[in-house]
């Protein structure tokens, strides 16, 4: 279909950090609003996403009813359920509870695991299907008579994004017959690109300027190698990491500490003789990229036998089906670009959120919660725009955008130091990460 109407907001990208944004907006009264995205059917895409105190306050804030919701499907974790890091030797370095209440009664809000799909359904369905647009490519942006037209493009073949996806292929594609498409341009006073960390939008804002070179992803430094389900694991091989590591939890986190290899694994425990693990590590990108399954199976077991680690972790590894495993190269986009201009994350009006303006490594899960604060910020300003009656006054604009990114941008360069730095953090350090990022009041008001 086309579309003839002019939105007052345009948001590409239905994630979650997209589709709250939206869901905030219609909840009070803005409703002239459209969602577009590239994805063409809605699939049971994404790993799990661990939604945090301030994720859940900022959800919360935007709508309670996606806040209930996401906490009804989210999994069940026990009473005394804990995620421990510990050293090679075995010993507690630091360690956190996974449950509810006990977070509550720490920052005034608990913490959640869902998949990142479970997230996107349940905002989705808060929302008139009309209002999401699917195989609807954003191709070009342009600003026109105080208007902004999105080129769109539909029925094309879905990009392979290294950027931000696992490498595997066992998802199911979950066909949504009640949305539609749309080809041609449309017209928005207000565009928001919540299209993630390989932004297109980004991309075409940054062209041409002093931020060209950061219009696509930088490369961390740090990839993942993991297999999710490693069986028939030898009796010694499991007695050496249940022993001295697992000890009857359901997953551990183990780092050395007396090196620099700046290398770190989870272990889970699936079934007596099966295990996982995703083992995170600084890796060349083109090695990455270029490497065949096996040859990345070996690479993780020199890096672990490199590191220090107990013999059980490299025979773990060894053991992973080459057709199960898991890879990814991590990227950032860094908040804290050195250009002299204080609208980064703004042009016109547009605006990037979310990991289109701030993407990172999910070391600190804060991905989906950073994406959420800024959902809650930016809906925040544009209230105020249409209380105000300013969608044609680009000066007000302007100065919303500001205000967003000047409340945000700040944060985020703390979070992505944070983001990079954690896996050398103390139980202090966690403690104190904890008051300045959890405890924080986040309100529309």
């Amino acid at each position: 279909m086309t579309v003839n109407s002019v939105y007052d907001v345009l948001i590409i990208g239905a994630g979650p950090v997209g589709l709250a944004t939206a869901v905030g907006l219609y909840q009070r009264g803005i409703q002239n609003l459209l969602i577009i995205d590239q994805t063409r059917a809605f699939r049971q895409a994404g790993q799990t996403v661990d939604l945090l105190p301030n994720g859940l306050k900022a959800l919360r804030s935007l709508s309670n009813e996606a806040y209930e919701k996401c906490k009804f499907v989210a999994y069940a974790a026990t009473s005394n359920s804990t995620w421990k890091r510990r050293n090679l030797q075995g010993e507690v370095s630091s360690s956190v509870s996974i449950n509810f209440d006990d977070w509550f009664q720490a920052y005034g809000e608990g913490r959640i695991s869902l998949p990142w799909y479970e997230i996107q359904t349940q905002l989705r369905q808060l929302l008139p299907s009309e209002k999401i647009k699917v195989n609807t490519r954003c191709v070009n942006v342009k600003e026109e008579n105080n208007l902004v037209a999105i080129d769109c493009i539909v029925n094309q073949p879905s990009e392979k994004n290294p950027f931000a996806h696992w490498n595997d292929s066992t998802q199911t594609i979950q066909t949504r017959d009640e949305y539609e498409s749309v080809e041609g341009t449309i017209k928005a006073k207000l565009v928001l690109a919540a299209d993630g960390i390989n932004s297109t939008v980004r991309k075409l804002l940054y062209e041409n300027t002093a931020l060209e070179k950061w219009a696509k992803p930088q490369y961390s430094g740090y990839g993942a190698i993991g297999c999710l389900s490693v069986e028939n694991i030898p009796d010694e091989t499991v007695e050496g990491l249940e022993t001295n590591y697992l000890q009857r939890d359901r997953v551990v986190t183990v780092t050395p500490e007396e090196n620099n290899s700046n290398s770190r694994i989870i272990l889970l425990r699936k079934d007596t003789n099966t295990f996982g693990y995703l083992l995170h590590f600084p890796v060349q990108l083109d090695v990455m990229l270029n490497s065949s399954r096996n040859e990345l199976i070996n690479l993780a077991v020199e890096t672990l036998k490199a590191a220090g680690y107990p013999p059980a972790f490299s025979q773990l590894v060894q053991l992973s089906n080459p057709e199960q495993l898991i890879t990814r190269p991590y990227y950032i986009h860094p908040a804290n670009i050195p250009v002299k201009t204080d609208k980064i994350w703004s042009q016109g009006r547009v605006a990037l959120v979310g990991d289109s303006a701030h993407g990172m490594p999910p070391f600190n899960a804060q991905g989906t919660n950073q994406g959420f604060e800024d959902a809650l910020v930016i809906v925040k300003q544009l209230i105020r725009l249409f209380k105000n009656k300013n969608l044609d006054d680009q000066a007000a604009i302007d100065r919303a955008f500001q205000e967003y990114e000047k409340e945000r941008r700040p944060f985020m360069e703390k979070m992505q130091t944070a983001t990079m730095n954690s896996h050398r953090w103390t139980q202090a350090d966690w403690t104190e990460y904890g008051q300045q990022v959890y405890s924080r009041h986040l309100s529309l008001e």
